[in-house]
């Protein structure tokens, strides 16, 4: 398992920070690295009184460490202890200042049941699934169903509230009496004391925003009594229906997400399971299906939303509800960046503007081994807006008649294989050729670059670069047509989109 870096971590995350405090609050042991990722620490700690068989067992925080030069040195640090972060406001001062740190991030406890206290940096720790490791089941899945049980409950807390403001406090107290308000996939308790101080503000702020948003009552009606659903049978009919249909499609959706990303679901007390799913059994294709629910959901019976963590105010848009579908107009692409080489990065940019904003559209790939799951992902200014992976990318691609990607298995062998290197680097200097705007660089240099560049790593840079370059190349003449169609794929806008209310 990986070495946790926390405070790139948290800084990349900060949704994270709450796990951080909280586990540090309630006493909990952090899992250490293995001995052999960290032999000078394991030398370092022996005069301490540890041993190597102590590694393995955890590390229990006494305080948090921010300090600035290479070694730790108590006069040149800031420690926060149990006592600094318990109430809301020194843990909203406690984040502010991990953000803006630029120095290092060490732990002061002890391993295991030792009362020797030590000093530890934050690459000790393990990259367990609960900050964000792809091992195991993954927190990544439990973050989310926890976030979106959370906010089916503060919504039910403003309903329960008479629609006045709620915070944190009110939830806590008032919780077991409008329990029948909500039908979610996680405990209660843990949406009471496993939220990170992030996600407790989020929640408080949009459930906040039904208070006094128009658009807001206009379709949840404070005047009528909701049931708040995340994952629950009536919204697993919805998406039964929706897997039944989409196969209908001449393209279908390959994630459920690009027909409706809608995380959490309000019921009227009117509809019933039993009336839903005789409403859904007439249904003959996505469109009427698509219909029902605008209609639904105009009559405010039946309202779709899709939740993004708030980070700064409150906002609420509408997806497929009958409004002009969004402008998008193709800006550009830049396939490296500003007075750097093209090998500099693994990614290429289409550059788009959308209702006269500009945004940036990256092309790369995500995964751990650098070797698969190439997509794109909408760059907004405070979050991702969405992604694309590489089957809807080339499900537009043959709508529009434009030659689709080569297959991943081919091009993972060519990016792995020395023998094969060149052939891959012949159609990638063609590509780069063709779309290069500034000083182009020689077949040779761009050869021996490709060539020396190091490892899975390596291979990671010509695979991603591979399809960047051939993606921007094929959509020359159709640049227009191609970012259109797949922008507002990416963003759940697309003509087949399901009508949803983003909350964010």
């Amino acid at each position: 398992m990986a070495a946790l870096k926390l405070k790139e971590e948290l800084q990349r995350k900060p949704e994270r920070i709450g796990i951080l405090m909280n586990k540090f609050l309630n006493d909990e042991f952090f899992a250490m690295v293995s001995p052999n990722q960290a032999k000078s620490w394991v030398a370092e700690l022996e005069q301490f009184g540890y041993k190597s068989s102590d590694w393995n067992k955890k590390f229990k925080i006494k305080s948090i460490v921010f300090w600035n030069g290479k070694d730790w040195n108590s006069s040149a640090s800031k420690q926060f202890y149990k006592s600094n972060l318990n109430t809301v406001a020194k843990q909203d001062n406690f984040k502010s200042e991990l953000m803006r740190w630029t120095g290092s991030l060490g732990y002061n406890g002890v391993l295991g049941q030792s009362r020797q206290e030590v000093f530890i940096p934050d690459i000790l720790l393990q990259k367990t699934p609960e900050f964000g490791s792809t091992g195991g089941s993954g927190a990544g899945a439990a973050a989310t169903d926890l976030g979106e049980s959370a906010q089916c409950v503060y919504l039910a807390a403003v309903q329960h509230n008479r629609h006045k403001p709620i915070n944190d406090n009110y939830v806590r107290s008032n919780i077991k009496k409008f329990s029948n308000s909500f039908d979610i996939t996680d405990s209660d308790d843990n949406v009471l004391n496993k939220m990170g101080i992030d996600w407790v503000q989020s929640s408080t702020t949009l459930a906040n925003l039904w208070t006094k948003d128009s658009t807001f009552k206009r379709y949840l009606k404070p005047n009528k009594k909701y049931i708040f659903h995340r994952g629950s049978s009536m919204v697993n009919l919805i998406y039964k229906k929706y897997k039944e249909l989409n196969k209908k499609l001449k393209v279908p959706f390959s994630n459920e997400n690009k027909w409706s990303p809608a995380d959490i679901w309000a019921f009227d007390s009117s509809v019933t399971s039993a009336q839903l799913s005789n409403d859904l059994n007439k249904m003959n294709s996505l469109e009427e299906l698509n219909q029902y629910l605008l209609g639904k959901i105009n009559d405010s019976l039946i309202v779709g939303m899709s939740l993004k963590k708030s980070v700064k105010n409150a906002h609420l848009d509408l997806f497929n509800m009958g409004e002009k579908k969004r402008d998008v107009n193709y800006k550009g692409y830049e396939i490296k960046s500003a007075s750097k080489d093209i090998w500099s990065g693994k990614d290429v940019y289409l550059l788009f503007e959308m209702n006269g904003v500009r945004f940036k559209q990256q092309f790369r790939t995500f995964s751990t081994d650098g070797v698969s799951s190439w997509q794109s992902e909408i760059k907004g200014t405070n979050a991702n807006l969405g992604k694309l992976s590489q089957g809807p990318l080339d499900g537009i691609l043959s709508d529009l008649k434009i030659k689709t990607s080569t297959p991943t298995s081919e091009v993972k062998q060519m990016a792995l294989n020395p023998e094969k290197y060149q052939n891959m680097l012949d159609d990638m200097y063609t590509w780069y050729s063709s779309l290069e705007s500034g000083s182009k660089i020689s077949k040779d240099d761009f050869t021996r670059q490709a060539t020396n560049l190091e490892g899975r790593d390596g291979a990671s840079w010509r695979y991603s670069k591979y399809y960047g370059l051939q993606i921007l190349y094929n959509i020359k003449g159709k640049q227009k047509e191609f970012v259109r169609e797949e922008v507002l794929l990416a963003l759940s806008n697309s003509k087949f989109s399901a009508p949803f209310i983003k909350l964010s």
